[in-house]
């Protein structure tokens, strides 16, 4: 009621908040009428000076300036997953539920998580409070609404450090699966790339002798005879090209600091491409690894008898990592499947869910 007669004096403001690996993301909305007002956006790196006052401070004042305020995190706990049944007794089939906390959608399917990690998750906002936490299997299917209620299809959200992967059919989940690539490995097989996609040199075969004789070596008649080029070198007839003393005398003109920075410049340049290949090869190197997670998880939707699987034919993709097109081509090469990405940011998809909640839409 009191909502009702003073709603319109305020803001509502909604904090979404998304935990990765490596830094915290803020992105929050002011509403007024269901219309945003204002929105802002705020990381913080998980280094030596991140502190939870800091997320405090900055979230703080957006709360003392309305009432009306809603946190909402995305669930990252690496213990959650989902089971298709909301049946008590058939749960157990599926998972421990002993130490989860679980939720029932459209009653044919829940997920859950970790209560320990539900409570260390809201730690830092003791102060504060948290409105609302979403499992990424909700945010998913939210993201997928428009498709879900069609033919059997395999969804994933991929994240950096994450993979949420559900496979649906007419508005029902059959199975899913939550992966944390962090601490999840692939069998050496699996992450064995060829050395032809990694684009690197052959290395000596194991016990194969690196070392090189001097003795072996054989200097045929082509081979340097430093008398003979200490000879040429006296003889400035020997250069056929007068070009190349004007060329040497021009460098002797160039100011040195201009040349340095020349230099200098070829060699960033030169860095550069180098570490671009390196991050070339690492990202394609995650991506077969996320391929094979995959397809692992895929067959074991096909091979469980506690499915009710049936013939894959569509991928949807819900990208928050920035995919290679290699991701797409093992997927469709090695697994047969049709390949649809859609580009993801968890933190308006959060909020998106939050207005969903409260009406705001």
């Amino acid at each position: 009621m009191a909502k009702q007669l003073f709603g319109f004096m305020y803001d509502t403001a909604l904090i979404n908040i998304v935990l990765y690996a490596k830094n915290i993301h803020i992105y929050v909305e002011l509403v007024h009428n269901k219309k945003v007002k204002l929105t802002e956006e705020k990381v913080f790196l998980f280094n030596d000076s991140y502190s939870d006052e800091l997320l405090y401070n900055y979230i703080k004042p957006f709360t003392d300036d309305t009432p009306y305020y809603y946190i909402s995190m995305l669930d990252s706990s690496t213990e959650q997953g989902v089971i298709p049944t909301c049946d008590k007794h058939a749960m157990p089939i599926y998972a421990d539920l002993s130490t989860a906390q679980y939720l029932c959608i459209d009653n044919s399917w829940a997920c859950y998580t970790s209560k320990l990690f539900l409570e260390k998750q809201t730690q830092m906002l003791d102060d504060l409070g948290c409105d609302f936490i979403y499992s990424p299997f909700i945010l998913l299917k939210n993201f997928y609404a428009d498709k879900i209620s069609g033919d059997i299809a395999l969804y994933a959200f991929i994240q950096e450090h994450s993979i949420t992967l559900a496979v649906f059919q007419n508005n029902k989940l059959l199975y899913g699966e939550y992966i944390d690539t962090i601490s999840e490995t692939s069998t050496p097989e699996d992450l064995q790339l060829s050395d032809e996609m990694l684009d690197t040199p052959n290395t000596p075969e194991e016990g194969e002798d690196e070392s090189i004789d001097l003795d072996d070596i054989e200097l045929g008649d082509d081979d340097l005879n430093l008398d003979d080029e200490l000879d040429d070198l006296d003889d400035l007839d020997s250069i056929s090209d007068i070009e190349e003393l004007e060329d040497i005398e021009e460098l002797e003109d160039q100011n040195p600091e201009e040349l340095l920075e020349e230099n200098l410049a070829a060699m960033s340049e030169t860095s550069q491409e180098n570490l671009d290949d390196k991050t070339v090869i690492d990202r394609s190197s995650e991506d077969y690894k996320r391929f094979t997670l995959i397809q692992r998880s895929l067959s074991k939707f096909y091979n469980d008898d506690r499915y009710e699987s049936d013939f894959i034919e569509n991928f949807f993709v819900a990208d928050a990592a920035s995919l290679t097109s290699d991701f797409r081509h093992y997927i469709q090469e090695e697994m047969f499947l049709n390949v649809y990405i859609r580009n993801i940011e968890p933190e308006l998809e959060v909020c998106q869910l939050t207005k969903e909640e409260l009406g705001l839409l």
